[in-house]
C-alpha cells in the first residue's frame, strides 16, 4: 500500500467536530407559539362552519350520529351496538308450518306433548341397570322407580310455585310503592330535609384550580363573538314599547335605557358562552380533551310536594274523563263550539215568518206554511248540522284515530265510546233546540191572555193586537144561524198541532256514525224528546191555558 492512501484511510477515520450550540432560551420562536397554544388550551368550536357554535367534535367525518351529545338521550347509549343486542325471536305463522311457510309432515306437536314425548324416548334410550329378579317379582322396582319419579316431579312443582311466588311479591312490592308515592306523600319538612341534603352534597364538589383557570379562559377567550348568535334587535324594539313616551322622554331615563342595553347584550352574551361550554362538557370525552374534570354546579331549585291526599281519587277521576266521558277530547269542544257559533239560536218554527207576511191567515193557509217551515228545519239538522259534524270530524282525525284497533279483531271500545259521548252532546244539544222552539211559540201566543172579553166600559185601543187565525162565517141560508169555517171547537186542536210539529222535527235524526259510514246498516238516532215528558206538558198548557 503506498504512503499516499494510507494517508486517505486515516484521514477519512477522524471524527469531526462538534457543531456549535445555540443560546438557551426559555422564549419559543413565534412558529412554535400557535400551536403549542393549542396544545395547551385546544379549541371548543369550529373555526369555519356554515352555521354558528358548532362544536369542534361535530365537524369530523368519522363522527357517527350517536356520538353527538344532542342525539343521545344518555351518554351511555354511545356503547350500544347490534351487535350485542340480543337476537328476535323468530315468530312463526302456524304450528303446521315450518320457516318456509310449507306444510310439516308428520305436523308438528305442541310443546307440551313434545316434552313428553321426550321424556319417554330419553327414558327407553337410557337402558337401567341389572335388577334383581326378586325385586322385579315382588313389585320393589316398580316402587323405587314410582318414588324417583314423584321426587322429580315434586321437586319441579316447589320450583315452580317458588318461581310464581317471587313474581307476585314483586308485583305486590311495585303495587304498594305506586300507591305510596300516590297517597302518602312525605310531610314538606321531610321533603325540605332531603332536598337539602342532595343539594348540599352536589354542592360539595369542589372545582379545582386548574379546572377554574381553564373554564375561565373558555368563557372569555376561548370562544369569539363572532361564533354566537348575536342579540336581535328586534327583541331591544318590543322591551322598549312597554315605556310609556313621557317616561322615555323624562330626565336620564334615555342614559338608563342605553347602559340597561349594554348591560343586557353582555348579559346575553355571557349566557351563550356558559351554555355552550355547559353543553359540550356534557360529552366526558370532550371533558378528556379539553382537560376540565370538574364544572360548578347552578344554584339548586328546590321543589317542595304539597301532601295531598286525593290524589289518587283525582287521578282516576281523571282517567275516566279522559276515556270514558272523553269530555276533553278536541272532537267534543269542536262539536260544541260548532253548534254555539252557528245553531245555537236555530229555531224550527220562526214566527216571525209569518208576521212578515202578515196576520192574521186561514188556518189552511197557515198550516202549509208550518208543514214547508217543518220540513225546511228537518232538513237543515240533516243535511247541515250532521254534515258540519261529520266533516269536523274527518277534518279532525289525527285527535282520534290513535283510538282505532290496529288488530283485525280486536275490540272498538275506545271509538265506540267517543261517538257515543258524541251523539251524547249531539242529543242533548237537539233537546236545546227544541225547547228553544217550544219557548218561542209560548212567547208569541202570550200577546193573547187577555183575550177580548169586555169587562166594564169599552175603551179604544183595547185589541190592536192582529189575530192569528181568520175564521169565516158564512149565514145558514134556511134559517137565522151562522157557520164559521173552520169551526171554533177545531181551533184548540190546530194550536196544539204546531207543538206537535216541532216535536215531530226532532225525531228520526241519524247519528254521526250513519252519516260518517254510510255503508254500514246503523239504526240508531239520537235521543230525541217526546211529548209525554214532563216538562214539554208544562209548556204546552202555558200556552193553552195561561
Amino acid at each position: 500500500m503506498s504512503a499516499s492512501r494510507k494517508r486517505s484511510l486515516l484521514q477519512r477515520k477522524t471524527i469531526p467536530n462538534l457543531p456549535w450550540l445555540p443560546n438557551i432560551d426559555n422564549r419559543h420562536p413565534p412558529i412554535l407559539i400557535h400551536p403549542l397554544g393549542k396544545n395547551q388550551y385546544p379549541p371548543l368550536l369550529k373555526d369555519h362552519s356554515w352555521t354558528k357554535s358548532v362544536p369542534l367534535k361535530n365537524g369530523f367525518e368519522y363522527l357517527k350520529p350517536i356520538d353527538s351529545i344532542g342525539n343521545s338521550y344518555t351518554t351511555s347509549a354511545r356503547y350500544l351496538r347490534l351487535r350485542k343486542l340480543y337476537p328476535q325471536k323468530k315468530k312463526y305463522i302456524s304450528e303446521c308450518l315450518d320457516e318456509n311457510g310449507k306444510l310439516r309432515y308428520p305436523p308438528k306437536l305442541p310443546k307440551i306433548e313434545e316434552n313428553k314425548k321426550f321424556i319417554k324416548t330419553a327414558a327407553q334410550r337410557h337402558k337401567p341397570d341389572v335388577v334383581k329378579l326378586e325385586d322385579l317379582l315382588n313389585g320393589e322396582y316398580d316402587r323405587r322407580k314410582a318414588e324417583r319419579k314423584l321426587r322429580y316431579q315434586n321437586k319441579l312443582k316447589l320450583k315452580e310455585e317458588l318461581k310464581q311466588h317471587e313474581e307476585l311479591k314483586k308485583q305486590e312490592e311495585i303495587k304498594k310503592s305506586a300507591i305510596r308515592e300516590l297517597i302518602e306523600v312525605v310531610h314538606p319538612d321531610e321533603q325540605k330535609r332531603l332536598i337539602k341534603e342532595d343539594a348540599e352534597r352536589e354542592q360539595r364538589k369542589i372545582v379545582t384550580t386548574n379546572d377554574f383557570e381553564r373554564i375561565q379562559y373558555y368563557l372569555f377567550k376561548g370562544i369569539e363573538d363572532r361564533m354566537i348568535e348575536p342579540y336581535k334587535e328586534q327583541w331591544l324594539t318590543k322591551i322598549k314599547s312597554k315605556l310609556l313616551l313621557h317616561q322615555y322622554t323624562a330626565k336620564g331615563i334615555p342614559v338608563l335605557v342605553t347602559t340597561l342595553e349594554q348591560e343586557v347584550k353582555e348579559s346575553y352574551n355571557l349566557s351563550q358562552r356558559y351554555a355552550l361550554l355547559e353543553y359540550i362538557l356534557a360529552d366526558p370525552m370532550e371533558k378528556v380533551r379539553l382537560n376540565i374534570h370538574t364544572f360548578p354546579i347552578g344554584y339548586p331549585a328546590l321543589i317542595i310536594r304539597a301532601p295531598v291526599p286525593w290524589h289518587q281519587q283525582y287521578s282516576n277521576a281523571k282517567h275516566k274523563i279522559g276515556y270514558k266521558l272523553f269530555t276533553n277530547h278536541p272532537i267534543i269542544l269542536l262539536l260544541k263550539n260548532l253548534w254555539k257559533d252557528n245553531y245555537k239560536n236555530f229555531l224550527f218554527l220562526p214566527m216571525t215568518h209569518l208576521q212578515e207576511i202578515g196576520l192574521p191567515l186561514m188556518p189552511d193557509i197557515i198550516e202549509n206554511m208550518i208543514d214547508e217551515m217543518s220540513a225546511n228545519a228537518k232538513d237543515v239538522l240533516v243535511n247541515k248540522w250532521l254534515v258540519d259534524c261529520v266533516e269536523l270530524v274527518l277534518a279532525n282525525r289525527s285527535t282520534w284515530e290513535h283510538l282505532v284497533p290496529r288488530e283485525k279483531n280486536a275490540p272498538l271500545l275506545l271509538i265506540e265510546r267517543l261517538f257515543d259521548c258524541a251523539n251524547a252532546l249531539l242529543s242533548k244539544q237537539l233537546r236545546i233546540l227544541v225547547m228553544n222552539s217550544l219557548n218561542h211559540l209560548v212567547d208569541c201566543f202570550m200577546i193573547y191572555k187577555t183575550g177580548n172579553a169586555i169587562d166594564g166600559e169599552y175603551k179604544d185601543l183595547m185589541f190592536v193586537r192582529r189575530p192569528f187565525y181568520t175564521v169565516k162565517v158564512v149565514p145558514k141560508l134556511d134559517n137565522n144561524g151562522l157557520n164559521f169555517e173552520p169551526e171554533i171547537s177545531t181551533l184548540r186542536n190546530k194550536f196544539w198541532e204546531l207543538f206537535y210539529k216541532i216535536i215531530e222535527i226532532n225525531q228520526g235524526i241519524p247519528v254521526l256514525e250513519k252519516i260518517l259510514l254510510p255503508t254500514l246498516n246503523i239504526n240508531k238516532y239520537l235521543i230525541s224528546v217526546r211529548s209525554e215528558e214532563v216538562e214539554v206538558q208544562r209548556i204546552m198548557k202555558k200556552a193553552l191555558y195561561g
